[in-house]
């Protein structure tokens, strides 16, 4: 049996670009992986074959990224035997964090570890773009530039060290929704979208404190005048002196994010007896391997 972790994401700046040719819209962003995660199992399976998972989903088994992710690794091991893949989930889901990325990257890095194989770096990238743009990023490093659909990678130094408070306001927002609400938000969505601040900018900008940090999320600015919800999460966490507020990918889990890691402990304690769904989580400075579990000890502080 071979166990690992899948951490969430937070994005510190997103921007949204025009459609493509290819019917995906470009984005600008900045990806940091948290101690917030759900932890895989996975175990051979020597008188079956396929995949069998068991967990609590919010898709059927042939749509989930974990089921996808793993049959397609199997076909390039040549592995001609079953695997069983247990999952406890802890990100919530529809909320921006990465969860189902996150949650087939590391079955891929737990096949190899269980079966002793590796596909090849290509191969394994290959697999991680066909599945979903955010999966390769789970793959490489706990920061980087995110270009493209989401798949072009730019690693980044992790930084300070960063504590964040992230709030689930109990309701999902559909990728597709959300950036249909950007574009509808706009007077000519086929407009070419200037890129700012520029990817250098953003990259100095990470050297400073988080309050100075130039950085958006432009789905934030369409969905709050269809969400208020998002808006007052947001100004509850201002409230309890946070450095930075803002929503994760195309929402709806919004954050805060402080340099005291007690700091967050309380406010999601505080928050969590409000009756709202909070965590207290850490910036990751690497990602976990399968086995290795220490870098995401839930408590922080």
């Amino acid at each position: 049996m071979v166990a690992v972790l899948a951490p969430a994401k937070l994005n510190l700046h997103l921007q949204v670009l025009e459609r493509r040719p290819d019917g995906f819209h470009g984005i600008v962003s900045v990806f940091q992986a948290v101690s917030l995660a759900d932890r895989l199992e996975l175990r051979s399976l020597k008188a079956t074959r396929g995949v069998e998972l068991h967990g609590s989903f919010d898709c059927p088994p042939h749509d989930n990224t974990i089921v996808r992710a793993a049959q397609a690794w199997l076909v390039a091991a040549r592995i001609d035997a079953g695997v069983e893949i247990r999952v406890e989930k802890r990100i919530p889901a529809g909320a921006g964090l990465g969860g189902g990325s996150s949650d087939a990257a590391a079955a891929l890095k737990g096949l190899e570890a269980l079966f002793g194989i590796s596909v090849g770096e290509k191969t394994l990238s290959d697999i991680a773009r066909a599945v979903g743009s955010d999966v390769p990023f789970f793959l490489g490093a706990p920061r980087a530039l995110v270009t493209g659909r989401g798949e072009l990678l730019e690693p980044l130094e992790p930084g300070r060290p960063l504590y964040a408070v992230i709030v689930d306001p109990g309701f999902p927002i559909r990728t597709p929704d959300a950036y249909r609400a950007v574009d509808e938000s706009r007077s000519d969505p086929e407009a070419p979208v200037a890129v700012d601040p520029e990817s250098a900018v953003l990259k100095e900008a990470l050297r400073g404190p988080p309050r100075e940090w130039p950085f958006r999320n432009d789905f934030l600015e369409a969905l709050a005048p269809l969400r208020p919800e998002l808006t007052a999460v947001l100004q509850r966490l201002r409230a309890e002196g946070a450095l930075r507020v803002g929503l994760s990918g195309s929402g709806s889990a919004c954050f805060a994010l402080y340099e005291d890691g007690a700091e967050a402990v309380r406010t999601a304690a505080i928050l969590s007896g409000e009756g709202l769904s909070a965590f207290s989580c850490a910036a990751l400075a690497r990602l976990p391997e399968p086995g290795y579990n220490s870098a995401l000890d839930p408590a922080v502080g």
